[in-house]
């Protein structure tokens, strides 16, 4: 998990694009939902700027309920939903200001690719929030299904926000292992173990139960350590438990440089590169390998 980068104010002028872009007439008939949009960008643009101070400030949870309804309400919804090729832009904007790093792996989960945008603060709720660039987050079709409606519980958020709040340098995801033959089963778990602020580890720890992501890590994990052993072994000549070990710790340092510390690859191929018998699992493969490709040799 890492930060995602906002894209900078003023951010109106993405909501004045997309206004501007719909047709002025439907059917032979003047454009309602554009009237009624035109009608409301200098509110709009006072919204936006509250949201933007409350977003700086960290109480996005005491924005005022929304006042709007009916046909208001249905067009202002309408900017998203058919916000056309100036909201594709918006969208395409957001993508391209993440490092290219992180523009292939959801950061709610660290898990699919972000194909969907999340309304943070959610639009049925807030629609004059619908096409607000800070609000509209990149993420994974799973993890929205999973968020929905819910941001806060009462007078906390319960989502991390990845465009403000610092996500920690420090581990607080964990995995341990227990053996079945050959196969490693993991159990994913959360500790704050790094003296983490207590409001942002709460957060955290709602995020993580609200997305399902233990269990998801856990659903995962089966076929990363299958390709894992396969990875290793085609690549490997040298069946020495320390140099795999090494090499593997050495990837688990690339994994944390580019998805961040608390990346369950991460987590769970170091807990793999620190298992003796995992290392001997992949060694024992090596030397087999070795000696096949040798007695290939020889027969030549």
């Amino acid at each position: 998990m890492k930060n995602l980068n906002p894209l900078d104010a003023p951010f109106n002028h993405y909501f004045n694009r997309i206004v501007d872009g719909k047709n002025n007439t439907v059917k032979g008939k003047q454009n309602a939902a554009k009237k009624t949009l035109e009608s409301l960008k200098n509110i709009i643009a006072q919204h936006y700027t509250l949201y933007t101070d409350k977003f700086k400030s960290d109480t996005l949870f005491t924005l005022p309920t929304s006042t709007y309804g009916g046909q208001q309400k249905e067009h202002l919804l309408q900017a998203y939903t058919g916000g056309g090729e100036a909201l594709d832009g918006l969208k395409a904007f957001i993508k391209a200001a993440q490092p290219t790093r992180l523009q292939g792996t959801c950061q709610y989960c660290g898990i699919s690719i972000p194909k969907t945008m999340d309304h943070y603060v959610p639009k049925e709720d807030f629609p004059e929030f619908a096409v607000m660039a800070l609000n509209l987050v990149p993420c994974c079709g799973e993890c929205n299904g999973h968020k929905l409606a819910y941001w806060k519980d009462s007078n906390t958020r319960g989502i991390i926000n990845f465009y403000r709040d610092p996500i920690p340098n420090v581990r607080f995801l964990f995995v341990t292992l227990v053996w079945s033959g050959n196969f490693a089963i993991p159990t994913f778990f959360i500790e704050n173990s790094g003296n983490i602020d207590g409001t942002l580890f709460s957060i955290i720890e709602k995020h993580f139960s609200r997305l399902h992501l233990l269990s998801r890590y856990k659903d995962q994990s089966n076929d990363f350590i299958t390709d894992t052993i396969d990875s290793v072994v085609s690549n490997a000549d040298n069946p020495d438990p320390q140099t795999i070990s090494n090499n593997l710790h050495g990837h688990v340092s690339k994994i944390e440089s580019r998805l961040g510390v608390n990346s369950w690859k991460a987590v769970l191929l170091q807990a793999l590169a620190s298992e003796a018998r995992f290392i001997t699992l992949l060694s024992t493969k090596i030397a087999r390998k070795v000696d096949v490709n040798k007695d290939g040799d020889e027969d030549d």
